[in-house]
Protein backbone atom coordinates (compact mmCIF):
# COMPACT_ATOMS: atom_id res chain seq x y z
CA UNK A 1 0.00 0.00 0.00
CA UNK A 2 1.55 3.28 -0.73
CA UNK A 3 2.91 6.27 1.62
CA UNK A 4 -0.66 7.36 3.03
CA UNK A 5 -1.14 10.36 5.77
CA UNK A 6 -2.30 9.43 9.10
CA UNK A 7 -5.03 10.83 11.01
CA UNK A 8 -5.06 10.54 15.05
CA UNK A 9 -9.13 10.78 15.82
CA UNK A 10 -9.94 10.73 19.67
CA UNK A 11 -13.80 10.64 20.98
CA UNK A 12 -14.40 12.28 24.50
CA UNK A 13 -17.68 12.27 26.54
CA UNK A 14 -19.35 10.91 28.85
CA UNK A 15 -20.25 7.02 30.41
CA UNK A 16 -23.03 6.27 28.04
CA UNK A 17 -22.96 9.38 25.46
CA UNK A 18 -22.84 6.54 23.10
CA UNK A 19 -19.47 6.61 21.78
CA UNK A 20 -19.21 2.69 21.11
CA UNK A 21 -22.30 2.60 19.65
CA UNK A 22 -21.26 5.57 16.98
CA UNK A 23 -18.18 3.92 16.31
CA UNK A 24 -19.51 0.65 15.38
CA UNK A 25 -22.47 2.60 13.42
CA UNK A 26 -19.99 4.61 11.28
CA UNK A 27 -17.96 1.32 10.68
CA UNK A 28 -20.76 -0.45 9.50
CA UNK A 29 -22.30 1.78 7.42
CA UNK A 30 -18.67 2.88 5.68
CA UNK A 31 -17.56 -0.87 5.10
CA UNK A 32 -20.72 -0.86 2.83
CA UNK A 33 -19.72 2.69 1.16
CA UNK A 34 -21.48 6.10 1.63
CA UNK A 35 -20.82 8.82 -1.89
CA UNK A 36 -18.04 6.52 -3.20
CA UNK A 37 -16.59 6.84 0.17
CA UNK A 38 -15.37 3.79 2.25
CA UNK A 39 -13.54 2.15 5.52
CA UNK A 40 -12.10 -1.18 6.34
CA UNK A 41 -10.19 -2.07 9.21
CA UNK A 42 -6.47 -2.92 8.13
CA UNK A 43 -6.61 -5.98 10.63
CA UNK A 44 -8.95 -9.31 10.31
CA UNK A 45 -9.49 -9.76 13.52
CA UNK A 46 -10.33 -6.32 14.28
CA UNK A 47 -13.13 -6.32 11.34
CA UNK A 48 -14.45 -9.07 12.43
CA UNK A 49 -15.15 -7.81 16.09
CA UNK A 50 -16.87 -4.47 14.84
CA UNK A 51 -19.02 -6.94 12.23
CA UNK A 52 -19.87 -9.28 14.79
CA UNK A 53 -21.20 -6.82 17.41
CA UNK A 54 -22.99 -4.75 14.52
CA UNK A 55 -24.89 -7.70 14.14
CA UNK A 56 -25.18 -8.51 17.61
CA UNK A 57 -27.30 -5.07 17.85
CA UNK A 58 -29.32 -6.06 15.24
CA UNK A 59 -31.16 -8.77 16.86
CA UNK A 60 -31.40 -6.91 19.66
CA UNK A 61 -27.79 -6.84 22.05
CA UNK A 62 -26.26 -4.19 22.66
CA UNK A 63 -22.92 -2.68 21.55
CA UNK A 64 -20.93 -3.72 25.43
CA UNK A 65 -19.03 -0.82 26.67
CA UNK A 66 -15.36 -0.44 26.52
CA UNK A 67 -13.82 -1.62 30.06
CA UNK A 68 -10.44 -1.25 31.27
CA UNK A 69 -8.72 -1.37 28.42
CA UNK A 70 -8.61 0.70 25.71
CA UNK A 71 -8.87 -0.36 21.80
CA UNK A 72 -7.46 0.95 19.23
CA UNK A 73 -8.34 0.15 15.45
CA UNK A 74 -6.57 1.19 12.36
CA UNK A 75 -8.90 1.73 9.53
CA UNK A 76 -8.32 2.90 5.41
CA UNK A 77 -10.42 5.57 4.44
CA UNK A 78 -11.03 5.19 0.94
CA UNK A 79 -12.66 7.30 -2.22
CA UNK A 80 -13.78 5.89 -5.42
CA UNK A 81 -11.37 2.65 -3.89
CA UNK A 82 -8.58 4.95 -3.73
CA UNK A 83 -6.88 4.74 -0.57
CA UNK A 84 -6.18 8.30 0.70
CA UNK A 85 -5.70 8.17 4.51
CA UNK A 86 -5.11 5.81 7.48
CA UNK A 87 -7.16 6.72 10.57
CA UNK A 88 -6.30 5.59 14.11
CA UNK A 89 -8.87 5.37 15.96
CA UNK A 90 -8.97 4.30 20.06
CA UNK A 91 -12.02 3.70 21.85
CA UNK A 92 -11.97 4.52 25.84
CA UNK A 93 -14.24 3.74 28.15
CA UNK A 94 -15.92 7.31 29.08
CA UNK A 95 -14.60 7.07 32.67
CA UNK A 96 -11.05 7.33 31.75
CA UNK A 97 -12.45 10.75 30.38
CA UNK A 98 -12.23 12.40 34.55
CA UNK A 99 -10.14 9.54 36.16
CA UNK A 100 -6.97 10.89 37.78
CA UNK A 101 -3.52 10.53 36.14
CA UNK A 102 -0.35 9.61 37.59
CA UNK A 103 1.48 6.62 40.00
CA UNK A 104 -2.53 6.91 41.92
CA UNK A 105 -4.78 7.25 38.42
CA UNK A 106 -5.57 5.27 35.75
CA UNK A 107 -3.11 4.58 33.18
CA UNK A 108 -6.03 4.75 30.09
CA UNK A 109 -6.34 8.14 31.73
CA UNK A 110 -3.01 9.10 30.99
CA UNK A 111 -3.02 7.82 27.57
CA UNK A 112 -6.14 9.07 26.59
CA UNK A 113 -4.90 12.52 27.37
CA UNK A 114 -1.52 12.05 25.32
CA UNK A 115 -3.10 10.70 22.78
CA UNK A 116 -5.86 13.71 22.21
CA UNK A 117 -3.06 15.91 22.05
CA UNK A 118 -2.01 14.04 19.07
CA UNK A 119 -5.31 14.34 17.37
CA UNK A 120 -6.29 15.62 14.11
CA UNK A 121 -9.47 15.67 15.03
CA UNK A 122 -11.51 14.88 18.22
CA UNK A 123 -14.94 14.03 18.44
CA UNK A 124 -17.08 15.03 21.01
CA UNK A 125 -20.35 13.04 21.83
CA UNK A 126 -23.32 14.77 23.67
CA UNK A 127 -26.53 12.41 24.23
CA UNK A 128 -29.29 14.22 22.70
CA UNK A 129 -31.21 12.51 25.60
CA UNK A 130 -30.33 15.80 27.74
CA UNK A 131 -31.81 18.18 24.53
CA UNK A 132 -35.11 17.09 24.88
CA UNK A 133 -36.64 19.87 26.42
CA UNK A 134 -34.83 23.40 25.92
CA UNK A 135 -31.71 23.53 28.41
CA UNK A 136 -32.73 26.65 30.38
CA UNK A 137 -30.77 28.12 32.59
CA UNK A 138 -31.75 26.04 35.57
CA UNK A 139 -30.66 23.54 33.54
CA UNK A 140 -27.69 23.98 31.99
CA UNK A 141 -25.19 23.56 35.27
CA UNK A 142 -27.07 19.85 36.30
CA UNK A 143 -26.71 19.47 32.05
CA UNK A 144 -22.53 20.05 32.27
CA UNK A 145 -22.22 17.76 34.92
CA UNK A 146 -24.10 15.11 33.97
CA UNK A 147 -22.14 15.16 30.32
CA UNK A 148 -18.70 16.37 31.99
CA UNK A 149 -18.68 19.38 30.12
CA UNK A 150 -15.94 21.00 32.16
CA UNK A 151 -14.20 18.43 31.71
CA UNK A 152 -14.22 18.49 28.49
CA UNK A 153 -13.25 21.56 28.07
CA UNK A 154 -10.61 21.85 30.15
CA UNK A 155 -8.77 18.85 28.24
CA UNK A 156 -9.93 20.55 24.62
CA UNK A 157 -8.27 23.82 25.90
CA UNK A 158 -5.20 22.40 27.23
CA UNK A 159 -4.88 20.16 23.56
CA UNK A 160 -5.20 23.84 21.86
CA UNK A 161 -2.63 25.24 24.22
CA UNK A 162 -0.42 22.40 23.77
CA UNK A 163 -0.21 22.42 20.48
CA UNK A 164 0.05 25.52 19.96
CA UNK A 165 2.99 25.78 21.80
CA UNK A 166 4.69 22.94 19.96
CA UNK A 167 3.69 24.98 16.69
CA UNK A 168 1.29 22.19 15.31
CA UNK A 169 -2.07 23.09 13.89
CA UNK A 170 -5.24 22.83 15.60
CA UNK A 171 -7.12 19.70 15.16
CA UNK A 172 -11.09 19.92 13.89
CA UNK A 173 -13.74 19.50 16.48
CA UNK A 174 -17.09 17.33 15.35
CA UNK A 175 -19.67 17.65 18.29
CA UNK A 176 -21.65 14.86 17.85
CA UNK A 177 -25.24 14.73 19.23
CA UNK A 178 -25.91 11.32 19.75
CA UNK A 179 -29.20 9.79 19.82
CA UNK A 180 -30.41 12.85 18.27
CA UNK A 181 -33.92 10.59 16.97
CA UNK A 182 -34.83 11.54 21.43
CA UNK A 183 -35.39 15.28 20.69
CA UNK A 184 -38.76 16.41 18.81
CA UNK A 185 -37.71 18.31 16.33
CA UNK A 186 -40.26 20.53 15.21
CA UNK A 187 -42.76 19.16 17.31
CA UNK A 188 -44.67 20.55 20.47
CA UNK A 189 -41.26 21.94 21.64
CA UNK A 190 -40.76 23.51 18.67
CA UNK A 191 -37.08 22.13 18.81
CA UNK A 192 -34.92 23.30 16.08
CA UNK A 193 -31.22 22.57 15.31
CA UNK A 194 -30.44 26.16 15.60
CA UNK A 195 -31.49 26.63 18.93
CA UNK A 196 -29.94 23.23 20.00
CA UNK A 197 -26.71 24.71 18.18
CA UNK A 198 -27.21 27.58 20.37
CA UNK A 199 -27.42 25.75 23.76
CA UNK A 200 -24.32 23.75 22.59
CA UNK A 201 -22.49 26.75 22.34
CA UNK A 202 -23.54 28.06 25.74
CA UNK A 203 -22.48 25.31 27.57
CA UNK A 204 -19.23 24.58 24.91
CA UNK A 205 -17.63 27.89 24.22
CA UNK A 206 -14.47 27.04 23.64
CA UNK A 207 -15.54 24.81 20.55
CA UNK A 208 -16.58 28.29 19.15
CA UNK A 209 -14.06 30.52 20.20
CA UNK A 210 -11.61 32.18 17.16
CA UNK A 211 -9.42 29.69 14.78
CA UNK A 212 -11.59 27.10 16.13
CA UNK A 213 -13.22 24.82 12.79
CA UNK A 214 -16.20 22.85 14.88
CA UNK A 215 -18.82 21.15 13.34
CA UNK A 216 -22.49 20.07 15.34
CA UNK A 217 -23.88 16.44 13.50
CA UNK A 218 -27.01 15.19 14.91
CA UNK A 219 -26.40 11.66 14.49
CA UNK A 220 -28.33 8.37 15.13
CA UNK A 221 -28.14 4.78 15.00
CA UNK A 222 -31.73 4.26 15.27
CA UNK A 223 -34.85 4.44 18.26
CA UNK A 224 -32.82 1.52 20.06
CA UNK A 225 -35.79 1.11 22.66
CA UNK A 226 -34.99 -0.43 26.14
CA UNK A 227 -36.04 -3.99 26.68
CA UNK A 228 -36.04 -6.63 29.85
CA UNK A 229 -32.27 -8.06 29.93
CA UNK A 230 -30.13 -5.26 28.63
CA UNK A 231 -31.23 -5.48 25.14
CA UNK A 232 -32.64 -3.46 22.62
CA UNK A 233 -35.45 -3.94 20.14
CA UNK A 234 -33.99 -5.60 16.78
CA UNK A 235 -35.96 -3.60 14.26
CA UNK A 236 -34.86 0.14 15.66
CA UNK A 237 -30.62 0.06 14.14
CA UNK A 238 -30.99 2.66 11.44
CA UNK A 239 -27.99 4.91 11.25
CA UNK A 240 -28.52 7.95 9.72
CA UNK A 241 -25.70 10.83 9.24
CA UNK A 242 -23.29 8.93 11.00
CA UNK A 243 -20.74 9.54 8.21
CA UNK A 244 -20.70 13.16 8.31
CA UNK A 245 -18.37 13.54 11.09
CA UNK A 246 -15.63 11.58 9.22
CA UNK A 247 -16.04 13.34 6.42
CA UNK A 248 -15.83 16.50 8.13
CA UNK A 249 -12.55 15.79 9.74
CA UNK A 250 -11.39 14.22 6.63
CA UNK A 251 -12.48 17.39 4.91
CA UNK A 252 -10.59 19.65 7.38
CA UNK A 253 -7.55 17.65 7.77
CA UNK A 254 -7.04 18.37 3.75
CA UNK A 255 -7.60 21.73 3.74
CA UNK A 256 -4.95 22.27 6.39
CA UNK A 257 -2.71 19.85 4.80
CA UNK A 258 -3.09 21.90 1.36
CA UNK A 259 -2.69 25.06 2.81
CA UNK A 260 0.76 24.01 5.03
CA UNK A 261 1.52 22.73 1.57
CA UNK A 262 1.36 25.92 -0.32
CA UNK A 263 2.99 27.67 2.25
CA UNK A 264 5.84 24.73 1.79
CA UNK A 265 5.57 25.20 -2.53
CA UNK A 266 5.95 29.58 -1.46
CA UNK A 267 9.04 28.51 0.29
CA UNK A 268 10.52 26.25 -2.26
CA UNK A 269 10.04 28.45 -5.19
CA UNK A 270 11.76 31.73 -2.97
CA UNK A 271 15.04 29.06 -2.64
CA UNK A 272 14.84 28.16 -6.33
CA UNK A 273 14.76 32.14 -7.14
CA UNK A 274 17.98 32.91 -4.62
CA UNK A 275 19.60 29.70 -5.96
CA UNK A 276 18.95 31.12 -9.92
CA UNK A 277 19.98 34.61 -8.79
CA UNK A 278 23.26 33.01 -7.17
CA UNK A 279 24.05 31.13 -10.52
CA UNK A 280 24.00 34.19 -12.49
CA UNK A 281 26.01 35.98 -10.36
CA UNK A 282 28.57 33.96 -10.84
CA UNK A 283 31.45 34.94 -13.70
CA UNK A 284 32.11 33.38 -16.61
CA UNK A 285 35.01 31.54 -15.24
CA UNK A 286 37.15 28.58 -15.63
CA UNK A 287 38.32 28.83 -12.08
CA UNK A 288 37.91 25.71 -10.25
CA UNK A 289 36.34 27.58 -7.06
CA UNK A 290 33.84 29.32 -9.58
CA UNK A 291 33.32 26.12 -11.16
CA UNK A 292 33.06 23.99 -7.93
CA UNK A 293 30.65 26.69 -6.80
CA UNK A 294 28.64 26.33 -9.67
CA UNK A 295 28.06 22.69 -9.52
CA UNK A 296 26.99 22.85 -5.47
CA UNK A 297 24.28 25.48 -6.66
CA UNK A 298 23.46 22.95 -9.18
CA UNK A 299 23.00 19.97 -6.54
CA UNK A 300 21.24 22.68 -4.45
CA UNK A 301 18.74 23.51 -7.13
CA UNK A 302 18.27 19.81 -8.04
CA UNK A 303 17.48 19.07 -4.47
CA UNK A 304 14.80 21.69 -4.40
CA UNK A 305 12.67 21.20 -7.71
CA UNK A 306 12.39 17.37 -6.91
CA UNK A 307 11.09 18.67 -3.54
CA UNK A 308 9.02 21.09 -5.26
CA UNK A 309 7.69 17.91 -7.19
CA UNK A 310 6.85 16.03 -4.49
CA UNK A 311 5.25 18.65 -2.65
CA UNK A 312 3.31 20.11 -5.71
CA UNK A 313 1.82 16.02 -5.86
CA UNK A 314 0.66 15.99 -2.22
CA UNK A 315 -0.55 19.46 -2.76
CA UNK A 316 -2.71 18.62 -5.68
CA UNK A 317 -3.89 15.57 -3.58
CA UNK A 318 -5.14 17.25 -0.98
CA UNK A 319 -7.07 19.78 -3.06
CA UNK A 320 -8.63 16.51 -5.52
CA UNK A 321 -9.77 15.24 -1.50
CA UNK A 322 -11.16 19.01 -0.54
CA UNK A 323 -13.09 18.83 -4.26
CA UNK A 324 -14.40 15.74 -3.58
CA UNK A 325 -15.03 15.86 -0.26
CA UNK A 326 -16.81 19.67 0.42
CA UNK A 327 -20.00 19.34 -1.26
CA UNK A 328 -20.61 15.99 0.88
CA UNK A 329 -20.87 18.41 4.08
CA UNK A 330 -23.86 20.19 2.60
CA UNK A 331 -26.13 19.21 5.63
CA UNK A 332 -23.64 19.78 8.03
CA UNK A 333 -23.67 22.81 10.17
CA UNK A 334 -19.67 23.81 10.45
CA UNK A 335 -18.14 26.70 12.10
CA UNK A 336 -14.48 28.71 12.15
CA UNK A 337 -14.51 30.91 15.19
CA UNK A 338 -17.73 30.74 15.69
CA UNK A 339 -19.14 32.04 12.73
CA UNK A 340 -20.57 29.58 9.82
CA UNK A 341 -17.81 28.66 7.93
CA UNK A 342 -17.72 30.44 4.22
CA UNK A 343 -16.30 26.91 2.92
CA UNK A 344 -18.89 24.46 4.08
CA UNK A 345 -22.15 25.17 2.41
CA UNK A 346 -24.84 23.84 4.76
CA UNK A 347 -29.29 23.91 3.94
CA UNK A 348 -29.74 22.64 7.22
CA UNK A 349 -32.27 24.80 9.08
Amino acid sequence: MQNLPTLTISMIGASGSGKSTYLHALYATMTRGVDNCNLHERNNNADVSLVEAWHELGQGTLVPRTLDKPTNYTFVFSREMSPSAILDWTDFRGGALHDFVGVDGSLDAQFLLDKISLSNAIFVTLDGEHFRKPVSGERREPLAREMVIHRISSVLTETLTRRTARGLAWPSIAILLTKADLIDWGGGSGRTLTGVIHEIRDLLPVAFQPRVCTAVCPVTVGPLQPMPGGHARPDGVDPNDVHLPLLFAMTYYYRAAAHQEDLHLRELASRRNGIGAQMAALPPSKRRSVRDQRLRLERELRTVEEAIGHNQLRFERSTQEISALTPRLRNLRVFEGGAPARWAVNRRG
